[in-house]
C-alpha cells in the first residue's frame, strides 16, 4: 500500500473507530476482573479497489474508475468512497457511491491543476483505499486554429480593399474573439473588432499594402492568440 493510501486509511479509520473507543474505555472499567472466553477473529475491511484510473473529461472535469471483485462482494462491502488532493489542499471526499458502481465524475476541478486521486472500499469494519493516481486537467482556453485571411475590393466602391479572416473554433467554453492588425506603418498590434462568430470583414484597407492578422480568445480564465496570418492587397 502507497504512503498516500495508508494516511487516508489512517484518517478515515480515525474518524470511524473513535465513538467504539469510547464505549469500550467505559465498559471496561466497569468489568474489571471478568473472565472473558476468546472472541473469534476481527472481520477485515474490504479489499482495496484494483485497476484506479483518473483522466480529464473538460478543463473543470475528471472522470475516476476503478474494478469491482469477487472480493468486495465476499466481504459485504457497502461501496466506494472517492479521494481527491492537489499541491493546495489535504485529501478530501469528493463523492460516495454504491457497490455495484465503478465510475465517479469529479466537477469540483480547476484548469491547468494536477490533481492526486484514491478510491476507498468500505464496510462495517473500515475501509481499505486504492494507490493514487494523478491527472492534470487542461487549460480553461484555447487559441484559433485554422486561421486563413484573403482580400477583396471593398463593397464600398473605391480602390478599397477589404480582408476576410476566418478561424475554426477551438471550444465552446469561447466568451468571444478579438481580431488584431498591424501593417508596416511602425505602430504594432492594434484591435479593429471582436465578434462571437470564427469569421470577422476587416473594411477599408489601402491597396499594395501588406497586413498581418491574428485572432485571440477571451473568456474568464483570461486569453489566448493564435499565430500570425498575411495578405498582401495589390492594385
Amino acid at each position: 500500500m502507497s504512503s498516500s493510501s495508508s494516511f487516508l486509511k489512517a484518517r478515515m479509520m480515525k474518524a470511524r473507530m473513535m465513538p467504539r473507543v469510547l464505549v469500550v474505555l467505559a465498559a471496561s472499567a466497569a468489568l474489571v476482573g471478568t473472565t472473558f472466553r476468546a472472541s473469534p477473529a476481527l472481520a477485515a475491511p474490504p479489499p482495496p479497489p484494483p485497476n484506479v484510473s483518473a483522466r480529464a473529461l473538460h478543463y473543470d472535469q475528471v472522470e475516476v474508475r476503478w474494478d469491482v471483485t469477487f472480493g468486495h462482494i465476499n466481504a459485504r462491502t457497502w461501496g466506494f468512497e472517492v479521494y481527491r488532493r492537489d499541491a493546495a489542499n489535504e485529501w478530501g471526499m469528493v463523492d460516495s457511491v454504491s457497490v455495484d458502481r465503478t465510475t465517479s465524475v469529479d466537477l469540483g476541478v480547476q484548469p491547468e491543476t494536477r490533481y492526486e486521486y484514491a478510491v476507498c472500499a468500505i464496510n462495517q469494519d473500515g475501509p481499505d483505499c486504492s494507490r493514487s493516481v494523478f491527472v492534470t486537467t487542461p487549460a480553461g482556453i484555447a487559441a484559433p486554429t485554422g486561421l486563413t485571411v484573403n482580400w477583396t475590393l471593398s463593397t464600398g466602391g473605391g480602390m478599397v480593399a477589404m480582408a476576410v479572416v476566418t478561424w475554426r473554433d477551438p471550444s465552446p467554453e469561447v466568451g468571444y474573439y478579438e481580431v488584431y492588425r498591424q501593417d508596416s506603418s511602425g505602430r504594432g498590434w492594434q484591435l479593429v473588432g471582436s465578434t462571437d462568430l470564427s469569421l470577422y470583414k476587416d473594411d477599408g484597407l489601402r491597396l499594395r499594402t501588406r497586413y498581418d492578422y491574428k485572432v485571440c480568445t477571451s473568456n474568464r480564465f483570461g486569453q489566448r492568440c493564435s499565430g500570425t496570418v498575411s495578405v498582401t492587397t495589390t492594385a
